[in-house]
């Protein structure tokens, strides 16, 4: 819209007529304006108009990731403090601006695209479009830390436990504790720590506890927040029983197990006795009733349960059993003296009764040796020293355990011993001396000796052990035997460590055949099972001779199967010496046998050339030939004898089978060509010893 003046009549511009301060035209393009006068003539002015460029060049708004900055339009900055912990290395900035352009530097700016480096001042120009520029600084600071928490907290290593919500902390400290001397370990998003004006140090600084304290926490910022801490105490959880008695005899009480064993004298009547006891807890019952010391009673024939309360709530049950001792009423020993550099063999029979049926064994260097069942009871004990330790053990059938100990030495009464000069008694087969008609006056006794480690000897050797009592041949039987003998190779090599393994493999055989019959003369043909020939006997007899190198009759063969064989009832001299013959040559050995006159079959074994002749029937070994025997030739005779030796008579084989040499076997008592002038006075010897038999006479 024009506002003119004019010295014409009218004005327009094209055909319409212009009002000064009224009419509106687009001057985006030049317009013609005609002016008529009064006399009609015109006259044209042509109006070109133009638009001055804008100088406007401000920044009106500014943020930092979402941080609004403060703009001073006086002084041209921009103050923006950004979060605690904010990287100011590589900010975008959104802004706006009346500018036609923004640079920082020579880099053109983008509004939420470039980056920049804020950690100093940066200054954006603005330009303006009529080229005219304006520069804003850009300050941006962090904030300072608001963070005021107190992250972890424990007083003599018990932590406590921190509500965030409410802002305490609890701890529980345990019974006993004295906590008026307190020092707190702590860790804080803080700057400081404060109780009442006093700084705090984790560590360091001690408090009473014994009220809640208040920990007041500052941040970076100077901001705060206060934490109470609540500590309390425990209850005693003490809940044991100290010292606990009946009747006067103190209990062994196992803190570990919580056991109470009370051993009352032999023939207590455990039905209704009073215990006395202490205790760390509040109460103590059984069952639902409560206990009292010296006053509460009890019927003890079974394991009682005591309960023990705690202050804190807690329980702990204890076992209560009571038994009685055991009555050791009889103890056989004999002490035997050996070489100077050896120690004594120490062997007896114990002999014990129970307060109540129980199973019984009796331990010895840990060995646990049967005692059997029942009240009554007796086990077999050895040992190498002069002294003696055994500890009796007992379970009742209510599973009661009971124990007593004792140490036998020479001085006990009811030890009996010997001492005497055997300087060539140099070794055993088995560490046991059998007195057979004193000590042991039955041929029961005499078979259940032990081995080294409690092995029963006679047990060890049943056939039920060794053989299947199924096999068919000769491979078969051997093979049994062997698995046997590595089996308990360790036993045998404990028992007989002088033996070389061809030793030993000679005598698990020679064992082996002696524990398969009971002796039957070939006579006795109507006992049942009694085997006088069976198919191992060929009619080959090279190896088959008399002890006086003359050849014997040849037997005959039969077709006992060998099942049928093994499970014979009785065999004889033949059937154990062809038998170990065959199983000697299976394992490997050069093996014969012998003949001696009409009387008696063995068979010898060639063992690092040296024939020994070993006896089956009899259950005897000896390091040396029968003919080297028969002539009575000078040497050491090792001698090795197994339970069945015994079987029907002792003295079967001792008197009629070896007539000249009977002294050397059995000892005192019996004569070339007679009998025993003494029966009581007959001792058995198991084990190595020499032809010096005056060296054992007044054993």
């Amino acid at each position: 819209m024009a506002t003119f003046t004019t010295t014409g009549a009218s004005v327009r511009v094209s055909a319409t007529k212009q009002i000064s301060g009224t009419s509106v035209n687009d001057f985006t393009n030049s317009v013609v304006y005609t002016v008529t006068a009064a006399d009609g003539t015109t006259q044209n002015y042509t109006v070109v108009v133009s638009v001055v460029l804008s100088s406007a060049k401000a920044i009106t708004a500014f943020s930092l990731a979402g941080v609004v900055g403060t703009i001073n339009e006086t002084t041209k900055t921009i103050l923006l403090t950004m979060p605690y912990d904010t990287d100011l290395a590589s900010l975008v900035a959104v802004f706006t601006t009346t500018g036609a352009g923004v640079n920082v530097g020579a880099t053109e700016q983008i509004s939420g695209t470039s980056v920049n480096d804020f950690t100093n001042s940066v200054v954006y120009t603005v330009t303006a479009a009529d080229g005219t520029t304006q520069d804003y600084t850009v300050v941006v600071s962090v904030a300072l830390s608001s963070a005021k928490a107190i992250t972890a907290f424990s007083l003599a290593g018990v932590v406590g436990t921190i509500n965030e919500t409410t802002k305490t902390i609890s701890l529980t400290m345990p019974f006993g504790t004295y906590v008026k001397d307190l020092v707190a370990t702590f860790t804080t998003t803080g700057t400081s720590v404060k109780v009442d004006s006093i700084v705090q140090i984790s560590g360091v600084t001690a408090h009473n506890f014994t009220d809640p304290i208040v920990y007041i926490v500052t941040a970076a910022d100077g901001t705060t927040r206060d934490y109470i801490v609540v500590v309390t105490v425990a209850l005693s959880p003490a809940k044991a029983i100290t010292a606990f008695s009946l009747s006067g005899v103190v209990g062994m009480i196992n803190q570990t197990a919580k056991t109470i064993a009370v051993s009352m004298p032999f023939g207590t009547d455990r039905t209704n006795l009073v215990a006395t006891f202490t205790t760390t807890g509040t109460s103590v019952k059984v069952n639902s009733t409560v206990q009292i010391s010296g006053v509460t009673a009890h019927n003890f024939t079974y394991p009682v349960t005591y309960t023990v309360t705690a202050a804190d709530g807690t329980t702990q049950n204890y076992t209560v059993t009571v038994t009685e001792t055991l009555n050791v009423k009889d103890v056989s020993v004999v002490i035997v003296s050996r070489a100077n550099t050896l120690p004594d063999i120490i062997v007896g029979k114990i002999t014990f009764e129970t307060g109540a049926d129980c199973t019984t064994s009796v331990e010895i260097n840990g060995t646990h040796l049967d005692a059997g069942k029942g009240f009554v009871h007796k086990a077999y004990i050895y040992g190498t020293t002069e002294s003696l330790t055994y500890t009796v053990h007992a379970t009742t059938t209510e599973g009661i355990n009971i124990q007593q100990t004792k140490v036998l030495t020479s001085d006990n009464s009811n030890i009996f011993s010997y001492q005497g000069n055997i300087d060539d008694y140099i070794k055993y087969l088995i560490p046991v001396v059998i007195h057979i008609y004193e000590t042991y006056p039955t041929r029961e006794d005499f078979i259940d000796v032990m081995l080294p480690g409690g092995v029963n000897y006679f047990s060890l050797f049943q056939k039920e052990n060794i053989f299947s009592m199924k096999e068919a041949t000769i491979r078969e039987l051997y093979n049994s035997i062997n698995i046997w003998h590595e089996n308990n190779k360790a036993n045998l090599k404990s028992a007989w460590p002088f033996f070389s393994d061809a030793e030993l493999k000679a005598v698990s055989i020679l064992n082996a055949v002696s524990y398969l019959w009971h002796y039957g003369n070939f006579n006795m043909i109507s006992r049942a099972g009694c085997v006088q020939v069976n198919e191992l006997i060929t009619e080959d007899s090279a190896d088959y001779i008399y002890a006086d190198g003359k050849t014997p009759p040849i037997y005959w063969k039969t077709a006992v199967g060998m099942t049928d064989y093994l499970n014979s009832k009785i065999g004889c001299c033949t059937d154990h010496a062809f038998l170990t013959k065959a199983l000697l040559e299976e394992a490997g050995f050069n093996s014969r046998r012998v003949y001696i006159g009409v009387a008696h079959v063995m068979t010898e074994v060639l063992i690092d050339s040296s024939w020994r002749t070993i006896d089956a029937t009899a259950g005897l070994m000896v390091n040396t030939s029968m003919a080297s025997m028969i002539e009575k030739t000078p040497r050491k005779t090792y001698l090795f004898f197994t339970p069945y030796m015994y079987f029907d008579s002792p003295l079967f084989f001792s008197l009629p089978l070896y007539p000249s040499f009977p002294s050397y076997i059995i000892g005192t008592g019996f004569e070339e060509g007679g009998g025993a002038t003494d029966i009581s006075q007959i001792n058995i010897f198991l084990g190595y010893y020499t032809t010096e038999t005056d060296q054992l006479n007044g054993l």
